[in-house]
């Protein structure tokens, strides 16, 4: 009987020194497969993405913003920067605050005064979900008595 493979883990400083390697040589996940007995798949994922909305962001937080790029820097003096620290917080929650605002009401407005389909006229008479029929309440006096409204009445 064959033995099963065993799982190996790879310390941080092992994989940075591998994946330093193959960015230097330009090695792909097979190449890296063959050199240092990696499974392709591992490696890729220790790399990260490289396309896609993933990688977009993962590269857009790798420039820092203004804020991050303040308490990276003042790790070991954080509490002498505490006020610039937090001046750049509110200027971000200003910047944003009036957006989220805005969505929240319009968001609430439809909720409660709800939303005409398209195409509809202003005083269609049915909401949505309303079926044919029971749009209009009948004139008074009308014959409605012993049958279920928006139902026609039966021919004798």
């Amino acid at each position: 009987m064959a033995k099963k493979a065993t799982r190996r883990r790879y310390t941080s400083t092992e994989k940075k020194r591998i994946l330093s390697i193959a960015q230097k040589e330009g090695l792909t996940g097979a190449d890296v497969q063959k050199r240092f007995g990696i499974a392709q798949l591992t490696f890729y994922r220790w790399r990260g993405p490289v396309r896609g909305p993933k990688a977009r962001a993962a590269q857009a937080a790798g420039g820092l913003t203004r804020a991050a790029a303040v308490v990276g820097r003042t790790a070991g003096r954080a509490a002498a920067n505490l006020d610039a620290i937090r001046e750049e917080v509110r200027s971000g929650v200003r910047a944003v605050i009036p957006n989220v605002i805005r969505e929240e009401v319009t968001n609430y407005l439809s909720e409660i005064l709800g939303r005409r389909g398209p195409g509809r006229p202003k005083g269609s008479g049915r909401g949505p979900g309303r079926p044919r029929g029971t749009g209009r309440t009948k004139a008074a006096g009308a014959k409605t008595a012993g049958r279920r409204p928006g139902r026609p009445a039966k021919k004798k």
